[in-house]
């Protein structure tokens, strides 16, 4: 059974990073610079309540093929960032939507929160299909 949840866990991520490394096409490239921080609160509903915390986002600056300096908040919601600020970063600019900016970095650009939850999910129920129709015969 470990042995099946660790080859379909294998497979499925395999397959998310190849849809992100073949994603890549659609965006230029630029170099960009973490300028500064905005705060926000983040209000979470929960099973006894609602709890807010705060968080920081990365403000960047960059300045794109036609010359332009552009700023952006990258909202995102990731599982650990810590950039400081005058960082050089790479940002990635989708070629038909110059709205659609991220930093390329591996939690703001491979893997977001909920590609791990889908991930997890699929590998849980594959993995036991496997294990209940295939396996278990």
């Amino acid at each position: 059974m470990k042995k099946t949840v660790i080859v379909v866990l294998f497979i499925i991520s395999a397959i998310h990073f190849y849809i992100k490394y073949y994603e890549l096409s659609e965006y230029n490239c630029y170099t960009g610079k973490i300028i500064g921080f905005t705060d926000v609160n983040v209000r979470q509903i929960e099973k006894r309540g609602v709890s807010y915390f705060s968080r920081k986002i990365p403000v960047v600056e960059y300045t794109n093929e036609e010359g332009k300096k552009l700023v952006y908040e990258d909202g995102t919601r990731v599982f650990y960032s810590n950039f400081e600020i005058n960082e050089s970063v790479k940002v990635l600019e989708k070629n038909n939507n110059k709205y659609n900016v991220r930093i390329y970095s591996f939690f703001y650009y491979w893997i977001y929160l909920i590609h791990v939850i889908v991930i997890f999910l699929l590998t849980t129920i594959i993995s036991g299909v496997i294990f209940k129709f295939i396996l278990k015969k």
